[in-house]
Protein backbone atom coordinates (compact mmCIF):
# COMPACT_ATOMS: atom_id res chain seq x y z
CA UNK A 1 0.00 0.00 0.00
CA UNK A 2 1.52 3.39 -0.85
CA UNK A 3 2.55 5.68 2.11
CA UNK A 4 -0.26 8.27 2.71
CA UNK A 5 1.07 11.93 2.60
CA UNK A 6 1.92 13.29 5.61
CA UNK A 7 0.89 16.37 6.49
CA UNK A 8 2.91 17.71 9.74
CA UNK A 9 4.63 21.10 9.79
CA UNK A 10 7.88 18.89 9.36
CA UNK A 11 6.18 17.44 6.24
CA UNK A 12 5.75 19.97 4.72
CA UNK A 13 8.63 22.13 5.30
CA UNK A 14 10.33 19.81 3.88
CA UNK A 15 8.77 20.13 0.72
CA UNK A 16 8.30 24.04 0.38
CA UNK A 17 11.53 25.15 2.23
CA UNK A 18 13.89 24.02 -1.02
CA UNK A 19 11.54 25.64 -3.39
CA UNK A 20 12.28 28.24 -0.94
CA UNK A 21 15.66 28.17 -1.17
CA UNK A 22 15.34 27.99 -4.99
CA UNK A 23 13.31 31.43 -4.71
CA UNK A 24 15.84 32.61 -2.59
CA UNK A 25 18.26 32.09 -5.26
CA UNK A 26 16.80 33.71 -7.59
CA UNK A 27 16.16 36.74 -5.55
CA UNK A 28 20.08 37.27 -4.42
CA UNK A 29 20.55 36.71 -8.73
CA UNK A 30 17.96 39.71 -9.60
CA UNK A 31 19.55 41.84 -7.02
CA UNK A 32 22.76 41.05 -7.78
CA UNK A 33 22.16 41.98 -11.40
CA UNK A 34 20.60 45.38 -10.45
CA UNK A 35 23.45 46.21 -7.57
CA UNK A 36 25.85 46.26 -10.31
CA UNK A 37 23.63 47.64 -13.18
CA UNK A 38 23.21 50.73 -10.58
CA UNK A 39 26.53 51.25 -10.19
CA UNK A 40 26.55 51.65 -13.98
CA UNK A 41 23.61 54.08 -14.57
CA UNK A 42 19.78 54.59 -13.80
CA UNK A 43 19.06 53.77 -17.90
CA UNK A 44 20.99 50.66 -17.39
CA UNK A 45 19.32 49.46 -14.32
CA UNK A 46 15.81 50.53 -15.73
CA UNK A 47 16.46 49.21 -19.12
CA UNK A 48 17.61 45.64 -17.80
CA UNK A 49 14.51 45.62 -15.06
CA UNK A 50 11.89 46.70 -17.95
CA UNK A 51 13.58 43.50 -19.78
CA UNK A 52 13.69 41.13 -17.13
CA UNK A 53 9.72 41.88 -16.51
CA UNK A 54 9.17 41.02 -19.92
CA UNK A 55 11.17 37.65 -20.08
CA UNK A 56 9.26 36.62 -16.93
CA UNK A 57 6.23 37.51 -18.30
CA UNK A 58 7.36 34.80 -21.07
CA UNK A 59 8.13 32.22 -18.35
CA UNK A 60 4.45 32.42 -16.88
CA UNK A 61 4.03 30.30 -20.19
CA UNK A 62 6.31 27.62 -18.87
CA UNK A 63 5.28 28.09 -14.97
CA UNK A 64 1.12 27.57 -16.15
CA UNK A 65 2.39 24.59 -17.84
CA UNK A 66 4.53 23.10 -15.27
CA UNK A 67 1.90 23.86 -12.49
CA UNK A 68 -0.72 21.47 -14.40
CA UNK A 69 1.81 19.16 -15.02
CA UNK A 70 2.54 18.87 -11.52
CA UNK A 71 -1.22 18.70 -9.81
CA UNK A 72 -1.46 15.66 -12.60
CA UNK A 73 1.50 14.28 -10.77
CA UNK A 74 0.04 14.73 -7.46
CA UNK A 75 -2.71 13.72 -7.99
CA UNK A 76 -1.92 10.14 -9.45
CA UNK A 77 0.32 9.96 -6.85
CA UNK A 78 -2.26 10.36 -4.65
CA UNK A 79 -4.25 7.49 -6.32
CA UNK A 80 -1.59 4.77 -6.21
CA UNK A 81 -0.65 5.24 -9.97
CA UNK A 82 3.24 6.43 -10.27
CA UNK A 83 3.85 4.51 -13.48
CA UNK A 84 1.57 7.56 -15.18
CA UNK A 85 3.76 9.95 -14.06
CA UNK A 86 6.15 9.89 -16.93
CA UNK A 87 3.01 9.84 -18.88
CA UNK A 88 2.46 13.56 -17.80
CA UNK A 89 5.95 14.62 -17.81
CA UNK A 90 6.54 14.04 -21.27
CA UNK A 91 3.49 15.87 -22.51
CA UNK A 92 4.50 18.40 -20.74
CA UNK A 93 7.80 18.72 -21.90
CA UNK A 94 7.13 18.37 -25.55
CA UNK A 95 4.56 21.14 -25.12
CA UNK A 96 6.96 23.40 -23.27
CA UNK A 97 9.84 23.30 -25.75
CA UNK A 98 7.15 23.69 -28.24
CA UNK A 99 5.78 26.71 -26.78
CA UNK A 100 9.48 28.24 -25.96
CA UNK A 101 10.18 28.21 -29.57
CA UNK A 102 7.00 30.12 -30.45
CA UNK A 103 7.94 32.77 -27.84
CA UNK A 104 11.81 33.53 -28.82
CA UNK A 105 10.27 34.20 -32.26
CA UNK A 106 8.00 36.55 -31.27
CA UNK A 107 10.13 38.29 -29.13
CA UNK A 108 12.04 38.61 -32.24
CA UNK A 109 9.07 40.29 -33.43
CA UNK A 110 8.52 42.60 -30.90
CA UNK A 111 11.99 43.87 -31.20
CA UNK A 112 11.50 44.90 -34.56
CA UNK A 113 7.73 46.40 -34.36
CA UNK A 114 6.66 47.16 -30.70
CA UNK A 115 8.98 48.17 -28.64
CA UNK A 116 9.92 51.55 -29.90
CA UNK A 117 6.16 52.83 -29.25
CA UNK A 118 6.12 51.90 -25.69
CA UNK A 119 8.95 53.13 -23.96
CA UNK A 120 9.10 56.61 -24.50
CA UNK A 121 13.28 56.90 -23.19
CA UNK A 122 15.83 56.53 -26.61
CA UNK A 123 18.33 55.01 -23.63
CA UNK A 124 15.88 52.66 -21.44
CA UNK A 125 14.37 51.34 -25.05
CA UNK A 126 18.29 50.66 -26.60
CA UNK A 127 19.44 48.82 -23.08
CA UNK A 128 15.89 46.90 -23.72
CA UNK A 129 16.35 45.40 -26.90
CA UNK A 130 20.23 44.75 -26.64
CA UNK A 131 19.42 43.05 -22.92
CA UNK A 132 16.57 41.19 -24.11
CA UNK A 133 18.34 40.18 -27.44
CA UNK A 134 20.52 37.68 -25.48
CA UNK A 135 18.02 37.13 -22.11
CA UNK A 136 15.20 35.24 -24.47
CA UNK A 137 17.42 32.98 -25.97
CA UNK A 138 17.15 32.00 -22.06
CA UNK A 139 13.09 30.44 -22.84
CA UNK A 140 14.72 27.44 -24.97
CA UNK A 141 16.18 26.00 -21.97
CA UNK A 142 14.26 27.27 -19.11
CA UNK A 143 10.52 26.11 -20.01
CA UNK A 144 11.49 22.57 -20.38
CA UNK A 145 13.10 22.13 -17.34
CA UNK A 146 10.73 24.13 -15.60
CA UNK A 147 8.19 20.75 -16.26
CA UNK A 148 10.86 18.49 -15.69
CA UNK A 149 11.07 20.39 -11.65
CA UNK A 150 7.46 19.45 -11.91
CA UNK A 151 8.14 15.89 -11.33
CA UNK A 152 10.17 16.81 -7.97
CA UNK A 153 7.34 19.11 -6.67
CA UNK A 154 4.72 16.75 -7.84
CA UNK A 155 6.23 13.84 -5.92
CA UNK A 156 7.22 16.20 -2.75
CA UNK A 157 10.85 15.12 -2.98
CA UNK A 158 12.26 18.62 -3.71
CA UNK A 159 15.10 19.23 -2.23
CA UNK A 160 17.73 18.77 -5.79
CA UNK A 161 15.57 21.44 -6.74
CA UNK A 162 17.50 23.76 -4.29
CA UNK A 163 20.85 22.10 -5.59
CA UNK A 164 20.32 23.06 -8.87
CA UNK A 165 19.15 27.19 -7.87
CA UNK A 166 22.39 27.25 -5.94
CA UNK A 167 24.58 26.02 -8.88
CA UNK A 168 22.73 28.47 -11.05
CA UNK A 169 22.95 31.38 -8.76
CA UNK A 170 26.88 31.13 -7.99
CA UNK A 171 28.00 30.99 -11.37
CA UNK A 172 25.75 34.14 -12.17
CA UNK A 173 26.77 36.30 -9.73
CA UNK A 174 30.07 35.51 -10.44
CA UNK A 175 29.44 36.32 -14.14
CA UNK A 176 27.59 38.94 -13.29
CA UNK A 177 30.57 40.61 -11.27
CA UNK A 178 33.30 39.30 -14.18
CA UNK A 179 31.18 40.37 -17.25
CA UNK A 180 29.34 43.96 -16.15
CA UNK A 181 32.34 45.61 -15.13
CA UNK A 182 35.00 43.77 -17.40
CA UNK A 183 37.88 41.93 -14.81
CA UNK A 184 40.53 40.44 -16.04
CA UNK A 185 40.47 38.76 -19.23
CA UNK A 186 36.56 39.10 -19.66
CA UNK A 187 34.88 42.02 -21.52
CA UNK A 188 33.47 44.99 -20.00
CA UNK A 189 29.58 44.54 -20.95
CA UNK A 190 27.58 46.03 -18.95
CA UNK A 191 23.91 45.61 -19.76
CA UNK A 192 24.53 42.50 -22.20
CA UNK A 193 27.34 41.02 -19.79
CA UNK A 194 24.48 40.44 -16.95
CA UNK A 195 21.72 39.25 -19.72
CA UNK A 196 24.99 36.67 -21.07
CA UNK A 197 25.95 35.35 -17.11
CA UNK A 198 22.10 34.67 -16.43
CA UNK A 199 22.18 32.59 -19.74
CA UNK A 200 25.15 30.26 -19.15
CA UNK A 201 24.25 30.12 -15.48
CA UNK A 202 20.60 28.71 -16.58
CA UNK A 203 22.74 26.47 -19.39
CA UNK A 204 24.87 25.01 -16.46
CA UNK A 205 21.43 24.55 -13.73
CA UNK A 206 19.65 22.90 -17.01
CA UNK A 207 22.29 21.03 -17.37
CA UNK A 208 22.94 19.70 -13.84
CA UNK A 209 18.87 18.85 -13.91
CA UNK A 210 19.43 16.57 -16.90
CA UNK A 211 22.14 14.64 -15.22
CA UNK A 212 20.94 13.81 -12.07
CA UNK A 213 17.33 13.09 -13.56
CA UNK A 214 18.92 10.26 -15.57
CA UNK A 215 20.57 9.08 -12.65
CA UNK A 216 18.08 8.81 -10.64
CA UNK A 217 15.38 7.43 -12.88
CA UNK A 218 17.95 5.16 -14.37
CA UNK A 219 15.65 2.57 -13.75
CA UNK A 220 12.48 4.77 -14.69
CA UNK A 221 10.45 3.91 -11.86
CA UNK A 222 7.51 6.70 -13.15
CA UNK A 223 8.60 6.24 -16.85
CA UNK A 224 9.62 9.19 -17.37
CA UNK A 225 11.63 8.63 -20.55
CA UNK A 226 9.24 6.19 -22.15
CA UNK A 227 6.61 9.07 -21.44
CA UNK A 228 8.84 11.39 -23.36
CA UNK A 229 8.25 9.66 -26.38
CA UNK A 230 4.55 8.89 -25.71
CA UNK A 231 3.08 10.93 -28.72
CA UNK A 232 -0.61 10.52 -29.50
CA UNK A 233 -2.00 8.95 -25.95
CA UNK A 234 -4.39 12.06 -25.46
CA UNK A 235 -2.66 13.27 -22.33
CA UNK A 236 -1.54 16.51 -23.90
CA UNK A 237 -5.36 17.41 -24.45
CA UNK A 238 -5.97 17.26 -21.38
CA UNK A 239 -2.97 18.81 -19.75
CA UNK A 240 -3.66 21.85 -21.79
CA UNK A 241 -7.17 21.82 -20.81
CA UNK A 242 -6.00 22.08 -16.78
CA UNK A 243 -3.22 24.18 -17.67
CA UNK A 244 -4.60 26.89 -20.29
CA UNK A 245 -6.32 28.67 -17.46
CA UNK A 246 -3.46 28.56 -15.01
CA UNK A 247 -1.17 29.85 -18.03
CA UNK A 248 -3.42 32.69 -18.76
CA UNK A 249 -3.91 33.50 -15.41
CA UNK A 250 0.11 33.70 -15.19
CA UNK A 251 0.30 35.76 -17.85
CA UNK A 252 -2.44 38.15 -17.20
CA UNK A 253 -0.43 38.62 -13.54
CA UNK A 254 2.80 39.45 -14.93
CA UNK A 255 1.19 40.96 -17.83
CA UNK A 256 -0.23 43.63 -15.70
CA UNK A 257 2.71 43.92 -13.41
CA UNK A 258 5.26 45.16 -16.46
CA UNK A 259 1.95 47.25 -17.78
CA UNK A 260 2.23 48.76 -13.94
CA UNK A 261 5.93 49.39 -14.65
CA UNK A 262 4.75 50.97 -18.53
CA UNK A 263 2.85 53.15 -16.41
CA UNK A 264 5.46 54.18 -14.00
CA UNK A 265 8.15 54.94 -16.36
CA UNK A 266 5.52 57.98 -17.52
CA UNK A 267 5.50 59.27 -14.00
CA UNK A 268 8.88 59.89 -13.99
CA UNK A 269 12.58 58.30 -14.06
CA UNK A 270 12.88 58.45 -10.20
CA UNK A 271 9.84 56.44 -9.20
CA UNK A 272 10.55 53.59 -12.34
CA UNK A 273 14.38 53.01 -10.08
CA UNK A 274 12.13 53.25 -6.75
CA UNK A 275 9.49 50.85 -8.30
CA UNK A 276 12.21 48.21 -10.24
CA UNK A 277 14.14 48.22 -6.92
CA UNK A 278 10.92 47.21 -4.97
CA UNK A 279 10.48 44.40 -7.18
CA UNK A 280 13.03 42.44 -5.65
CA UNK A 281 11.87 42.76 -2.38
CA UNK A 282 8.89 41.30 -3.73
CA UNK A 283 11.17 38.68 -4.95
CA UNK A 284 12.16 37.69 -1.35
CA UNK A 285 8.78 38.41 0.12
CA UNK A 286 8.05 35.58 -2.71
CA UNK A 287 10.84 33.39 -1.36
CA UNK A 288 7.84 32.36 1.18
CA UNK A 289 5.25 32.69 -1.00
CA UNK A 290 6.40 30.66 -3.77
CA UNK A 291 7.37 27.64 -1.70
CA UNK A 292 4.10 27.16 0.07
CA UNK A 293 2.25 28.05 -2.72
CA UNK A 294 3.72 25.19 -4.98
CA UNK A 295 3.64 22.43 -1.34
CA UNK A 296 -0.19 23.94 -1.16
CA UNK A 297 -1.02 22.54 -4.84
CA UNK A 298 0.84 19.18 -4.33
CA UNK A 299 -0.54 18.72 -0.56
CA UNK A 300 -4.43 19.73 -1.67
CA UNK A 301 -4.07 17.71 -4.90
CA UNK A 302 -2.98 14.37 -3.04
CA UNK A 303 -5.18 14.86 -0.29
CA UNK A 304 -8.45 14.67 -2.56
CA UNK A 305 -7.11 11.98 -4.24
CA UNK A 306 -6.20 9.96 -1.12
CA UNK A 307 -9.92 10.49 0.05
CA UNK A 308 -8.66 13.00 3.26
CA UNK A 309 -11.33 15.54 2.87
CA UNK A 310 -11.70 16.11 6.24
CA UNK A 311 -7.83 17.00 6.79
CA UNK A 312 -7.95 19.57 4.03
CA UNK A 313 -8.65 22.25 6.30
CA UNK A 314 -6.21 21.37 8.60
CA UNK A 315 -3.14 21.54 6.17
CA UNK A 316 -4.23 25.09 4.93
CA UNK A 317 -4.11 26.59 8.25
CA UNK A 318 -0.63 25.10 8.67
CA UNK A 319 0.28 26.18 5.45
CA UNK A 320 -0.78 30.17 6.38
CA UNK A 321 1.53 29.61 9.44
CA UNK A 322 4.46 29.07 7.68
CA UNK A 323 3.56 31.77 5.03
CA UNK A 324 2.57 34.25 7.73
CA UNK A 325 6.16 33.53 9.61
CA UNK A 326 8.12 32.93 6.36
CA UNK A 327 7.41 36.75 5.28
CA UNK A 328 8.20 38.04 8.75
CA UNK A 329 11.37 36.43 8.96
CA UNK A 330 12.25 37.36 5.36
CA UNK A 331 10.69 41.13 5.73
CA UNK A 332 10.97 42.24 8.47
CA UNK A 333 13.57 44.85 7.40
CA UNK A 334 10.67 46.77 5.25
CA UNK A 335 9.25 47.66 8.12
CA UNK A 336 11.77 48.03 10.65
CA UNK A 337 14.82 49.55 9.00
CA UNK A 338 13.14 50.88 5.83
CA UNK A 339 15.52 54.03 5.51
CA UNK A 340 19.07 51.50 6.05
CA UNK A 341 17.94 49.15 3.25
CA UNK A 342 17.25 52.21 0.34
CA UNK A 343 20.28 54.22 1.50
CA UNK A 344 21.90 51.20 -0.97
CA UNK A 345 20.60 52.40 -3.64
CA UNK A 346 19.80 56.33 -3.14
CA UNK A 347 21.78 58.76 -1.73
CA UNK A 348 19.68 62.11 -2.28
CA UNK A 349 16.50 62.69 0.34
CA UNK A 350 13.68 62.31 -1.65
CA UNK A 351 14.95 59.08 -3.73
CA UNK A 352 15.30 57.86 -0.01
CA UNK A 353 12.28 58.80 1.78
CA UNK A 354 9.91 57.32 -1.43
CA UNK A 355 11.86 54.21 -1.72
CA UNK A 356 11.72 53.53 2.09
CA UNK A 357 7.96 54.40 2.21
CA UNK A 358 7.29 52.22 -0.39
CA UNK A 359 8.74 49.32 1.32
CA UNK A 360 6.53 49.76 4.23
CA UNK A 361 3.72 49.41 1.79
CA UNK A 362 4.93 46.09 0.47
CA UNK A 363 5.52 44.14 3.87
CA UNK A 364 1.80 45.08 4.87
CA UNK A 365 0.79 44.11 1.24
CA UNK A 366 2.63 40.57 1.37
CA UNK A 367 0.96 39.76 4.56
CA UNK A 368 -2.46 40.25 2.97
CA UNK A 369 -1.16 37.81 0.24
CA UNK A 370 0.28 35.54 2.70
CA UNK A 371 -3.52 34.77 3.51
CA UNK A 372 -4.99 35.15 0.19
CA UNK A 373 -2.27 33.04 -1.32
CA UNK A 374 -3.05 29.82 -0.02
CA UNK A 375 -6.72 30.04 -0.82
CA UNK A 376 -5.68 30.75 -4.01
CA UNK A 377 -3.41 28.17 -4.54
CA UNK A 378 -6.08 25.36 -2.93
CA UNK A 379 -8.47 26.29 -5.61
CA UNK A 380 -6.12 25.75 -8.18
CA UNK A 381 -4.63 22.56 -6.33
CA UNK A 382 -8.22 21.02 -6.45
CA UNK A 383 -8.38 21.52 -9.79
CA UNK A 384 -10.86 24.56 -10.39
CA UNK A 385 -7.86 26.28 -12.73
CA UNK A 386 -11.03 27.83 -14.43
CA UNK A 387 -12.30 29.78 -11.70
CA UNK A 388 -8.92 31.05 -10.95
CA UNK A 389 -8.45 32.02 -14.09
CA UNK A 390 -11.76 33.87 -13.44
CA UNK A 391 -10.66 35.43 -10.55
CA UNK A 392 -7.62 36.78 -12.05
CA UNK A 393 -9.27 38.51 -14.39
CA UNK A 394 -11.30 40.45 -11.92
CA UNK A 395 -8.68 41.37 -9.53
CA UNK A 396 -6.65 42.61 -12.59
CA UNK A 397 -9.56 44.81 -14.09
CA UNK A 398 -9.73 46.15 -10.91
CA UNK A 399 -6.30 46.89 -10.26
CA UNK A 400 -5.21 47.96 -13.73
CA UNK A 401 -7.95 50.97 -13.52
CA UNK A 402 -6.70 51.85 -9.65
CA UNK A 403 -2.97 52.27 -11.28
CA UNK A 404 -4.33 54.04 -14.33
CA UNK A 405 -5.54 56.66 -11.98
CA UNK A 406 -2.65 57.06 -10.34
CA UNK A 407 -0.20 57.11 -12.18
CA UNK A 408 -1.57 58.51 -15.83
CA UNK A 409 -5.26 60.38 -14.95
CA UNK A 410 -3.32 61.96 -11.42
CA UNK A 411 -0.19 60.87 -10.62
CA UNK A 412 0.80 60.35 -6.76
CA UNK A 413 3.77 59.72 -4.85
CA UNK A 414 5.21 56.50 -5.80
CA UNK A 415 4.67 54.30 -2.36
CA UNK A 416 1.08 55.57 -2.89
CA UNK A 417 1.05 54.09 -6.26
CA UNK A 418 2.23 50.72 -4.74
CA UNK A 419 -0.63 50.85 -2.48
CA UNK A 420 -3.08 49.43 -5.68
CA UNK A 421 -1.27 45.98 -4.50
CA UNK A 422 -3.46 45.99 -1.30
CA UNK A 423 -6.35 46.11 -3.65
CA UNK A 424 -5.16 43.05 -5.68
CA UNK A 425 -4.21 40.78 -3.20
CA UNK A 426 -7.08 41.28 -0.89
CA UNK A 427 -9.64 40.31 -3.98
CA UNK A 428 -7.51 37.74 -4.61
CA UNK A 429 -8.54 36.31 -1.02
CA UNK A 430 -12.22 37.23 -0.93
CA UNK A 431 -13.21 35.96 -4.25
CA UNK A 432 -11.33 32.63 -3.25
CA UNK A 433 -12.38 32.12 -0.08
CA UNK A 434 -16.10 33.00 -1.29
CA UNK A 435 -15.79 29.67 -3.98
CA UNK A 436 -13.82 27.51 -1.29
CA UNK A 437 -16.92 28.15 0.52
CA UNK A 438 -19.52 27.75 -1.52
CA UNK A 439 -18.51 25.29 -3.80
CA UNK A 440 -18.31 21.33 -3.67
CA UNK A 441 -14.51 21.75 -4.59
CA UNK A 442 -13.11 18.72 -1.94
CA UNK A 443 -14.42 16.17 -4.76
CA UNK A 444 -13.45 17.34 -8.17
CA UNK A 445 -12.00 15.02 -10.32
CA UNK A 446 -9.11 15.44 -12.99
Amino acid sequence: MAEKLDISYKSLLSIALPLSLGAFVQFLVVLTDNIFLTEVGEDYLNGAGIASMLYITAIMFGIGLSSGTQIFIARRIGEGKPHEVGVWFGSGFRIATLIALMLYLVFLVLDVFVYQHIIASEGVLRIMKEFLSIRSLGLLIYLPVLVLNSVYIGTGKTGVLSISMIITAGLNILLDWLLIFGVGIFPEMKHEGAALATLIAEIAGASFMILFTIWKFRDDIYGLWKGVFSIGNGVGAKLMKLSTPLIIQQIVALSTWTTFFFFVEKVGGMELKVSNIVRNTYMLAFVAVMGVSYTTRTVISTLIAEMRQSELGLAMKRLVFINVAGIAILCHGLVLYPEAISSYFFVDQAGLEAMADSLRVVFVAMMIFSFSSILFNTLEGAGKTKVGMLIEFACVTAYIILVYHLTIRSPQPIHIIWMTDYLYFALIGIFSGVYLWKSNWRYHQI
